[in-house]
């Protein structure tokens, strides 16, 4: 209808994941440097804690970066004929 074309499932799934991904790196990094901080005030309790968060941040991280590179490859055989039978367009 008039012109506007919706984004398709992919792209949106793509921006979401992709997005959080930045956000999760930002936290870890975050966390990272209050674990300093801790170290240098000798806080055991809560350094402890930021090394828990920062190995779930990190699993997380990778589970993103994994589901925006499917999502990626999914978009692309999905408009590629050949994609299809096995090889994703470049």
């Amino acid at each position: 209808m008039g012109g506007t074309s919706r984004p398709s499932n992919f792209a949106v799934c793509r921006l979401i994941t992709t997005s959080n991904l930045v956000d999760n790196k930002q936290l870890t990094a975050q966390m990272r440097e209050t674990h300093g901080l801790c170290d240098e005030g000798r806080d055991v309790a809560t350094a402890s804690l930021l090394e828990v968060w920062i190995d779930e941040a990190e699993r997380r991280t990778l589970f993103l970066f994994e589901a925006s590179r499917r999502a990626k490859l999914g978009a692309a055989r999905l408009h590629c004929p050949q994609g299809r039978g096995g090889t994703p367009c470049e």
